[in-house]
Protein backbone atom coordinates (compact mmCIF):
# COMPACT_ATOMS: atom_id res chain seq x y z
CA UNK A 1 0.00 0.00 0.00
CA UNK A 2 1.45 3.37 -1.04
CA UNK A 3 1.07 6.33 1.31
CA UNK A 4 0.79 9.71 -0.39
CA UNK A 5 2.87 12.43 1.25
CA UNK A 6 1.14 15.77 1.93
CA UNK A 7 1.93 18.72 -0.33
CA UNK A 8 3.01 22.07 1.12
CA UNK A 9 0.45 24.79 0.31
CA UNK A 10 3.25 27.34 -0.21
CA UNK A 11 6.05 25.65 -2.16
CA UNK A 12 3.92 22.70 -3.45
CA UNK A 13 6.67 20.25 -2.49
CA UNK A 14 5.96 16.95 -0.75
CA UNK A 15 7.00 16.64 2.89
CA UNK A 16 6.88 13.95 5.55
CA UNK A 17 6.75 15.82 8.89
CA UNK A 18 3.29 17.29 9.57
CA UNK A 19 3.36 20.07 12.20
CA UNK A 20 0.41 21.96 13.62
CA UNK A 21 1.35 25.62 13.42
CA UNK A 22 -0.96 26.91 16.14
CA UNK A 23 -3.50 25.27 18.40
CA UNK A 24 -5.81 28.23 17.77
CA UNK A 25 -6.15 28.14 13.97
CA UNK A 26 -5.23 24.49 13.41
CA UNK A 27 -3.37 25.00 10.11
CA UNK A 28 -0.88 22.21 9.38
CA UNK A 29 -0.38 22.12 5.60
CA UNK A 30 3.06 23.79 5.42
CA UNK A 31 6.43 22.07 5.26
CA UNK A 32 9.07 22.71 7.98
CA UNK A 33 11.26 24.65 5.52
CA UNK A 34 8.51 27.15 4.64
CA UNK A 35 7.60 27.56 8.31
CA UNK A 36 11.22 28.35 9.16
CA UNK A 37 11.50 30.86 6.31
CA UNK A 38 8.26 32.52 7.40
CA UNK A 39 9.47 32.97 10.99
CA UNK A 40 12.74 34.44 9.69
CA UNK A 41 10.82 36.86 7.46
CA UNK A 42 8.58 37.93 10.35
CA UNK A 43 11.59 38.71 12.54
CA UNK A 44 13.33 40.58 9.71
CA UNK A 45 10.39 42.78 8.70
CA UNK A 46 8.37 43.58 11.82
CA UNK A 47 10.91 45.94 13.41
CA UNK A 48 10.10 46.74 17.04
CA UNK A 49 6.83 44.78 16.90
CA UNK A 50 7.94 41.24 17.70
CA UNK A 51 5.03 39.21 16.39
CA UNK A 52 5.03 35.97 14.42
CA UNK A 53 1.71 35.31 12.74
CA UNK A 54 0.49 32.10 11.15
CA UNK A 55 2.01 31.84 7.64
CA UNK A 56 -1.29 30.75 6.13
CA UNK A 57 -2.67 33.45 3.85
CA UNK A 58 -5.39 35.60 5.46
CA UNK A 59 -4.84 33.97 8.88
CA UNK A 60 -4.29 36.65 11.54
CA UNK A 61 -3.53 34.34 14.48
CA UNK A 62 -0.32 35.23 16.32
CA UNK A 63 1.84 32.27 17.27
CA UNK A 64 2.37 31.78 20.98
CA UNK A 65 5.84 31.71 22.52
CA UNK A 66 5.70 27.91 22.85
CA UNK A 67 4.59 27.56 19.22
CA UNK A 68 7.65 29.44 17.97
CA UNK A 69 9.90 27.44 20.29
CA UNK A 70 8.45 24.19 18.92
CA UNK A 71 8.62 25.15 15.23
CA UNK A 72 11.83 27.19 14.93
CA UNK A 73 15.40 25.82 14.95
CA UNK A 74 17.31 26.64 18.16
CA UNK A 75 19.39 29.45 16.63
CA UNK A 76 16.29 31.14 15.18
CA UNK A 77 14.32 30.75 18.42
CA UNK A 78 17.20 32.22 20.46
CA UNK A 79 17.08 35.29 18.23
CA UNK A 80 13.31 35.54 18.69
CA UNK A 81 13.75 35.22 22.45
CA UNK A 82 16.39 37.98 22.49
CA UNK A 83 14.20 40.33 20.45
CA UNK A 84 11.32 39.79 22.88
CA UNK A 85 13.62 40.61 25.80
CA UNK A 86 14.87 43.78 24.12
CA UNK A 87 11.30 44.85 23.35
CA UNK A 88 10.41 44.50 27.04
CA UNK A 89 13.54 46.39 28.11
CA UNK A 90 12.75 49.32 25.82
CA UNK A 91 9.61 50.00 27.86
CA UNK A 92 11.68 50.69 31.01
CA UNK A 93 12.13 54.45 31.37
CA UNK A 94 15.20 54.12 33.63
CA UNK A 95 17.03 51.69 31.34
CA UNK A 96 20.12 52.85 29.46
CA UNK A 97 22.25 51.08 26.87
CA UNK A 98 26.01 50.95 27.36
CA UNK A 99 27.79 53.61 25.30
CA UNK A 100 30.87 51.47 24.62
CA UNK A 101 31.19 50.45 20.97
CA UNK A 102 30.46 46.77 20.35
CA UNK A 103 29.23 46.17 23.91
CA UNK A 104 25.49 45.90 23.26
CA UNK A 105 24.68 45.52 26.97
CA UNK A 106 22.66 47.78 29.23
CA UNK A 107 21.10 48.09 32.66
CA UNK A 108 18.49 49.90 34.72
CA UNK A 109 19.47 52.96 36.80
CA UNK A 110 17.18 53.00 39.82
CA UNK A 111 15.72 56.30 41.01
CA UNK A 112 17.30 55.83 44.42
CA UNK A 113 20.83 56.24 43.03
CA UNK A 114 22.30 59.62 43.95
CA UNK A 115 24.93 59.87 41.20
CA UNK A 116 23.94 59.96 37.53
CA UNK A 117 26.89 57.71 36.64
CA UNK A 118 26.23 54.22 35.30
CA UNK A 119 28.91 51.51 35.23
CA UNK A 120 28.21 48.77 32.72
CA UNK A 121 28.20 45.40 34.44
CA UNK A 122 29.32 43.71 31.24
CA UNK A 123 32.34 45.79 30.18
CA UNK A 124 32.86 48.33 32.97
CA UNK A 125 32.35 51.36 30.71
CA UNK A 126 30.93 54.40 32.50
CA UNK A 127 28.16 56.60 31.09
CA UNK A 128 25.99 59.51 32.19
CA UNK A 129 22.35 58.73 32.91
CA UNK A 130 21.27 62.38 32.64
CA UNK A 131 22.85 63.19 29.26
CA UNK A 132 22.90 59.59 27.97
CA UNK A 133 26.53 59.92 26.80
CA UNK A 134 29.88 58.39 27.81
CA UNK A 135 30.77 59.62 31.30
CA UNK A 136 32.20 63.16 31.35
CA UNK A 137 35.15 62.43 33.66
CA UNK A 138 36.20 65.38 35.89
CA UNK A 139 32.98 67.28 35.27
CA UNK A 140 29.69 67.31 37.08
CA UNK A 141 26.52 67.17 35.02
CA UNK A 142 26.02 70.93 35.51
CA UNK A 143 29.61 71.66 34.40
CA UNK A 144 29.21 69.38 31.40
CA UNK A 145 26.00 71.22 30.46
CA UNK A 146 27.91 74.52 30.57
CA UNK A 147 30.72 73.08 28.42
CA UNK A 148 28.19 72.21 25.76
CA UNK A 149 27.77 75.95 25.17
CA UNK A 150 31.49 76.73 24.55
CA UNK A 151 32.87 77.71 21.13
CA UNK A 152 35.00 74.60 20.58
CA UNK A 153 32.17 72.35 21.49
CA UNK A 154 29.83 74.31 19.22
CA UNK A 155 32.12 73.59 16.24
CA UNK A 156 32.20 69.89 17.05
CA UNK A 157 28.49 69.97 17.62
CA UNK A 158 27.92 71.41 14.16
CA UNK A 159 29.76 68.48 12.58
CA UNK A 160 27.94 66.11 14.92
CA UNK A 161 24.54 67.45 13.93
CA UNK A 162 25.34 67.27 10.21
CA UNK A 163 26.43 63.65 10.29
CA UNK A 164 24.35 62.07 13.05
CA UNK A 165 20.71 61.83 14.06
CA UNK A 166 19.14 60.70 17.34
CA UNK A 167 17.19 57.49 17.47
CA UNK A 168 13.53 58.59 17.82
CA UNK A 169 13.04 56.08 20.63
CA UNK A 170 16.17 55.90 22.83
CA UNK A 171 17.71 59.21 21.59
CA UNK A 172 21.14 57.63 21.10
CA UNK A 173 23.03 59.32 18.24
CA UNK A 174 23.51 57.29 15.09
CA UNK A 175 25.93 58.06 12.25
CA UNK A 176 25.02 56.88 8.76
CA UNK A 177 28.07 56.18 6.62
CA UNK A 178 26.69 53.95 3.87
CA UNK A 179 23.72 51.90 2.75
CA UNK A 180 20.03 52.71 2.39
CA UNK A 181 17.88 54.97 4.59
CA UNK A 182 16.43 52.06 6.60
CA UNK A 183 18.14 52.42 10.00
CA UNK A 184 18.20 49.99 12.95
CA UNK A 185 19.33 51.38 16.29
CA UNK A 186 21.19 49.35 18.92
CA UNK A 187 17.97 49.41 20.96
CA UNK A 188 16.23 47.58 18.12
CA UNK A 189 14.07 50.44 16.89
CA UNK A 190 13.82 50.80 13.09
CA UNK A 191 13.25 54.16 11.45
CA UNK A 192 13.77 56.13 8.24
CA UNK A 193 16.94 58.22 8.15
CA UNK A 194 15.33 60.95 6.05
CA UNK A 195 12.08 61.56 7.96
CA UNK A 196 12.78 59.67 11.23
CA UNK A 197 9.44 57.92 10.71
CA UNK A 198 8.65 54.58 12.34
CA UNK A 199 9.50 51.88 9.82
CA UNK A 200 6.51 49.80 10.93
CA UNK A 201 4.24 52.52 9.55
CA UNK A 202 6.22 52.58 6.31
CA UNK A 203 5.77 48.82 5.94
CA UNK A 204 2.05 48.91 6.75
CA UNK A 205 1.12 51.85 4.56
CA UNK A 206 3.54 51.23 1.68
CA UNK A 207 5.44 54.45 2.37
CA UNK A 208 3.20 57.51 1.90
CA UNK A 209 -0.35 57.42 0.63
CA UNK A 210 -0.17 57.34 -3.16
CA UNK A 211 -3.34 59.30 -3.83
CA UNK A 212 -2.25 62.12 -1.52
CA UNK A 213 1.09 62.32 -3.27
CA UNK A 214 -0.60 62.44 -6.65
CA UNK A 215 -2.88 65.26 -5.54
CA UNK A 216 0.10 67.23 -4.21
CA UNK A 217 2.33 66.65 -7.24
CA UNK A 218 3.89 69.71 -8.90
CA UNK A 219 3.23 68.23 -12.35
CA UNK A 220 0.21 66.89 -14.18
CA UNK A 221 0.00 63.22 -13.13
CA UNK A 222 -2.16 62.27 -16.11
CA UNK A 223 0.35 63.78 -18.55
CA UNK A 224 3.14 61.87 -16.79
CA UNK A 225 1.18 58.67 -17.36
CA UNK A 226 0.91 59.52 -21.06
CA UNK A 227 4.69 60.01 -21.14
CA UNK A 228 5.37 56.63 -19.54
CA UNK A 229 2.98 54.84 -21.91
CA UNK A 230 4.27 56.66 -24.98
CA UNK A 231 1.14 58.65 -25.81
CA UNK A 232 -2.30 59.59 -24.55
CA UNK A 233 -3.85 56.95 -26.80
CA UNK A 234 -1.49 54.22 -25.56
CA UNK A 235 -2.30 55.08 -21.93
CA UNK A 236 -6.02 54.76 -22.66
CA UNK A 237 -5.44 51.44 -24.43
CA UNK A 238 -3.58 50.08 -21.37
CA UNK A 239 -6.41 51.19 -19.09
CA UNK A 240 -8.93 49.51 -21.37
CA UNK A 241 -6.84 46.33 -21.36
CA UNK A 242 -6.90 46.19 -17.55
CA UNK A 243 -10.68 46.54 -17.62
CA UNK A 244 -10.91 43.67 -20.10
CA UNK A 245 -8.90 41.47 -17.73
CA UNK A 246 -11.10 42.35 -14.75
CA UNK A 247 -14.28 41.48 -16.68
CA UNK A 248 -13.04 38.22 -18.21
CA UNK A 249 -13.36 35.20 -15.86
CA UNK A 250 -10.67 33.27 -17.76
CA UNK A 251 -8.11 36.09 -17.53
CA UNK A 252 -8.95 37.34 -14.04
CA UNK A 253 -7.25 35.65 -11.06
CA UNK A 254 -9.85 34.68 -8.40
CA UNK A 255 -9.29 36.75 -5.27
CA UNK A 256 -6.76 38.94 -7.06
CA UNK A 257 -3.78 36.61 -6.45
CA UNK A 258 -2.79 32.94 -6.72
CA UNK A 259 -0.90 32.58 -3.43
CA UNK A 260 -3.38 30.09 -1.97
CA UNK A 261 -3.43 27.86 -5.07
CA UNK A 262 -1.59 24.55 -5.33
CA UNK A 263 0.99 24.11 -8.06
CA UNK A 264 -1.42 22.14 -10.33
CA UNK A 265 -4.07 24.85 -9.82
CA UNK A 266 -1.60 27.60 -10.75
CA UNK A 267 -0.55 25.71 -13.88
CA UNK A 268 -4.17 25.19 -14.90
CA UNK A 269 -4.85 28.90 -14.36
CA UNK A 270 -1.97 30.14 -16.50
CA UNK A 271 -2.76 27.68 -19.31
CA UNK A 272 -6.35 28.91 -19.29
CA UNK A 273 -5.12 32.53 -19.35
CA UNK A 274 -2.81 31.90 -22.30
CA UNK A 275 -5.51 30.13 -24.32
CA UNK A 276 -8.08 32.84 -23.60
CA UNK A 277 -5.54 35.60 -24.28
CA UNK A 278 -4.77 34.24 -27.75
CA UNK A 279 -8.44 33.96 -28.63
CA UNK A 280 -9.32 37.46 -27.37
CA UNK A 281 -6.37 39.13 -29.06
CA UNK A 282 -7.31 37.69 -32.45
CA UNK A 283 -10.57 39.61 -32.28
CA UNK A 284 -8.92 42.99 -31.59
CA UNK A 285 -8.70 45.40 -34.52
CA UNK A 286 -7.01 48.28 -32.67
CA UNK A 287 -3.20 47.78 -32.81
CA UNK A 288 -2.70 49.81 -29.61
CA UNK A 289 -5.15 47.65 -27.66
CA UNK A 290 -3.63 44.54 -29.28
CA UNK A 291 -0.20 45.35 -27.80
CA UNK A 292 -1.59 46.81 -24.56
CA UNK A 293 -3.40 43.59 -23.66
CA UNK A 294 -0.16 41.59 -23.69
CA UNK A 295 1.62 44.23 -21.60
CA UNK A 296 -1.26 44.37 -19.11
CA UNK A 297 -1.35 40.58 -18.77
CA UNK A 298 2.41 40.40 -18.19
CA UNK A 299 2.15 43.02 -15.43
CA UNK A 300 -0.99 41.47 -13.94
CA UNK A 301 0.11 37.81 -13.92
CA UNK A 302 3.72 36.87 -13.23
CA UNK A 303 3.12 33.26 -14.22
CA UNK A 304 1.64 34.36 -17.56
CA UNK A 305 4.60 36.69 -18.11
CA UNK A 306 7.15 33.94 -17.45
CA UNK A 307 5.42 31.36 -19.64
CA UNK A 308 5.08 33.69 -22.62
CA UNK A 309 8.62 35.03 -22.19
CA UNK A 310 10.14 31.54 -22.21
CA UNK A 311 8.16 30.62 -25.33
CA UNK A 312 8.55 33.82 -27.35
CA UNK A 313 12.02 34.96 -26.31
CA UNK A 314 13.98 31.83 -25.43
CA UNK A 315 12.40 29.04 -27.44
CA UNK A 316 11.21 30.77 -30.62
CA UNK A 317 14.16 33.15 -30.99
CA UNK A 318 16.65 30.33 -30.41
CA UNK A 319 15.21 28.59 -33.48
CA UNK A 320 15.09 31.84 -35.47
CA UNK A 321 18.73 32.74 -34.76
CA UNK A 322 20.42 29.33 -34.55
CA UNK A 323 18.15 26.88 -36.35
CA UNK A 324 18.59 25.58 -39.85
CA UNK A 325 16.22 26.65 -42.64
CA UNK A 326 14.35 23.39 -42.24
CA UNK A 327 13.97 23.90 -38.45
CA UNK A 328 12.82 27.47 -38.94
Amino acid sequence: MTTTKPECSVCCEDYSTVQQISSVCGHNDLCPTCIKRHIEAELNTKGSEIQVRCPKSRCTIELAYDDVKRLAPKELFDRYDTLLLRAAIRKLQDFRWCKAPKCGSGQEHTTGDRLPIITCEACGEKSCFTHDVPWHSGLTCDEFSEQLQTKDYTANRAYYERHTKPCPRCKMSIEKNHGCDHMTCRCGYEFCWLCLGDYDNIREKGSIDLERERSNASFNVEHMNWLFCGSKEAAKALSDAYQMIQRDPDLYIPGGHSFDMTQPQQRELVQRQILRFQRVRKTLKDPLLYNALELAMCIYSEAFSMKTYVHNTLFRQSIEFFGTKEQQ
